[in-house]
């Protein structure tokens, strides 16, 4: 499940004013009456010092809260009073004067006042308006005694993290119209899940210390709760626990989409907190695996699964996420601590855990697509990634590189890896076609350039003073190492040529898979471009053109379709069933071909006119939208 992050000023539900003022939790100044001669003293500050006491206001004002009454004027060190609540500010750039005053209590779990807003939405089916109330009220209490429990794990995993005096949240039982709803708004699902958390971010000041703190919404529909009850063999009730944990150690800022060990983290912590709560249940995550596993029926349905290319069930039950915010199928997106500038949704759960996701298989072009302008893959997009693989979807690349190229620069996201997108041992699809690895790596490709073609292209390209390089499956050579061909190294991540005395030492070594010319734009698409297109005619190969500063001769009838044909017919994966993402004219085919083909929004526009949908651009998000769209 990832988790929508939002400031303060958003509300999902209507939030009830509650007072502060409580003999339990007084936040102690013992000493504010010495405080007013020295503010008089400062008065030539109260300018600067106001701000961030009138940010605080606002924060709370906008959460409704009630209004902040000042004493005293600016200062230093200013104090302020809440329904009768003392407590201090400070600017943070500033050492506090007075000794006193950089005295805060150490709250523990068990001084936390916990104020839990509940309302139900919609009339689910599956119980009676006395029963929903019933339910309202007892989960009420249950997350008045877990709240304390998750921000205390929060505070193990986060040492620097101290526990607020009061905790507020808001919990909202539903049917799935209104989360199906919510899930269209807020992640553009128009479908039913089993719990939605909404992050309220702290967006106070760095340093500012607030009494309370507003842990967020949480959305729980009780229609999918009772079905899921049922699958997994125990109570209405038992499945709403559940389903509270998960949420509130998203809301505390836990996220399992961020890997494998955030993963194993947070199950760990659902377990540990529903024990300790003495709940029935395992946690989401394990339940999720426990029930994908028996779906697919068997340690052979395992085998069959992992033949098949996809994770396994330990790393495919919870989701990763994106650079990401929303409600999840496992997962959350805020850090804790952090603040999240892009919003994205997802939820924890469809009406049943699936050991198959709905998408098997996505196909990725590099170049335009997964890259930026930069020619580096954004967070945003690896956190997309890490979620689909974390969900079993199976991502794979359908690019020009060679597999070395494309493994450099998927290791500078933290995306190579067995379980992730690339590696040694993972399906793919490179060399626009010529070079198709299936599962463990196994090669299922063998094509190669004709040795006359090979010969004509280095000798016009010396002719021509063009740069010319050879691709030998992972390895390069050229007869002329140029500055063009060492900037397809150091930019593009391919490996760095060998520098050959002659064609015929190039040609006695391992068959050449491809030919790549590096010029300008303006040359390539005025003088290579033409000429080769005209040149090879008959000649058992043709060109392809993936960006417009170089030009590919790859064998007649290969392209990054009929690669990506082989590799599903090898995974057993229809077409039908797959997304591909592509943006050159490389990727016409892939893109028309498959049951979902994007364009992004720097697509040209023979792929844009054949695609089912069209994102943003390479450099504006587009990656993340179509995981947001079509995937997650």
């Amino acid at each position: 499940m990832r988790l929508l992050s939002r400031s303060a000023t958003g509300t999902l539900t209507h939030r009830s004013s509650f007072s502060l003022a409580s003999s339990k939790h007084v936040w102690p100044v013992s000493n504010s009456s010495r405080l007013v001669p020295q503010l008089q003293q400062q008065q030539q500050q109260e300018q600067q010092e106001q701000q961030p006491v009138s940010h605080a206001c606002n924060i709370l004002s906008r959460a409704g809260l009630q209004q902040l009454q000042l004493r005293g004027t600016g200062s230093r060190r200013s104090v302020a009073v809440l329904a009768g609540l003392p407590f201090s500010l400070s600017r943070p750039e500033r050492v506090l004067k007075f000794k006193w005053a950089r005295s805060y209590p150490a709250y523990t779990a068990g001084d936390l006042q916990v104020e839990v807003d509940v309302l139900s939405e919609g009339s689910p089916a599956c119980v009676t308006a006395e029963e929903l109330e019933q339910l309202l009220e007892q989960l009420e209490e249950d997350a008045q005694a877990a709240v304390p429990l998750a921000l205390q794990a929060k505070q193990q995993s986060q040492p620097s993290y101290r526990l607020p005096a009061i905790a507020n949240m808001s919990l909202v039982l539903c049917d799935d119209a209104h989360i199906q709803q919510l899930n269209k708004e807020s992640r553009g699902k128009d479908a039913p899940t089993d719990v939605l958390s909404f992050e309220i971010v702290d967006d106070a000041p760095p340093g500012m210390m607030l009494p309370v703190k507003l842990l967020g919404d949480l959305v729980i529909s009780v229609d999918t709760a009772q079905r899921q009850a049922q699958e997994r063999g125990h109570s209405l009730l038992t499945e709403l626990r559940v389903l509270l944990v998960h949420g509130l150690l998203h809301l505390s800022g836990f996220d399992h989409e961020q890997g494998q060990q955030q993963l194993q983290d947070m199950a760990q912590h659902e377990t540990s907190l529903l024990s300790e709560l003495g709940w029935e249940g395992s946690g989401l995550i394990s339940a999720a695996e426990a029930a994908a596993g028996q779906e697919e029926g068997s340690s052979q349905g395992e085998e069959d699964a992992y033949s098949n290319g996809f994770s396994s069930p330990s790393s495919s039950s919870s989701s990763s996420s994106s650079s990401s915010s929303g409600s999840s199928s496992s997962g959350s997106s805020g850090r804790a601590g952090s603040v999240q500038s892009m919003s994205m949704a997802s939820s924890t759960g469809s009406s049943r855990p699936r050991r198959k996701p709905q998408v098997p298989l996505v196909a990725l072009d590099m170049d335009g697509t997964l890259l930026d302008g930069s020619s580096r893959i954004r967070p945003e997009s690896a956190a997309a990634i890490r979620a689909a693989t974390a969900l079993g979807v199976r991502v794979v690349l359908a690019t020009g590189k060679a597999r070395p190229a494309a493994i450099a620069a998927c290791r500078e996201a933290g995306l190579e890896g067995d379980e992730l997108l690339v590696s040694l041992r993972t399906p793919g699809v490179f060399l626009q076609g010529l070079a198709v690895h299936g599962r463990k790596g196994q090669q299922l490709s063998d094509a190669a350039l004709p040795p006359a073609v090979v010969g004509q292209a280095f000798s016009w390209a010396g002719e021509a003073g063009i740069s010319c390089v050879a691709f030998l499956g992972d390895e390069c050579a050229t007869l002329k190492l140029t500055s063009e061909l060492r900037e397809l190294h150091t930019r593009y991540y391919e490996p760095l040529a060998a520098e050959l005395a002659g064609v015929e030492q190039l040609l006695a070594g391992p068959a050449v898979r491809k030919l790549l010319f590096m010029s300008q734009p303006e040359l390539v698409a005025g003088l290579v471009e033409p000429h080769w297109r005209q040149a090879l005619q008959d000649q058992g190969a043709e060109v392809m053109q993936a960006v417009p500063n170089m030009l590919e001769v790859v064998p007649a009838g290969v392209n990054k379709w009929a690669g990506l044909q082989v590799l599903l017919e090898h995974l057993g994966v229809p077409a039908q069933d797959i997304v591909a993402v592509g943006d050159g004219s490389n990727d016409l085919q892939m893109v028309s071909n498959v049951g979902m083909g994007v364009a992004m929004g720097n697509a040209v526009d023979q792929v844009k006119h054949a695609a089912a949908a069209v994102v943003s651009s390479n450099d504006d998000g587009g990656i993340v939208e179509a995981f947001e769209r079509f995937v997650l």
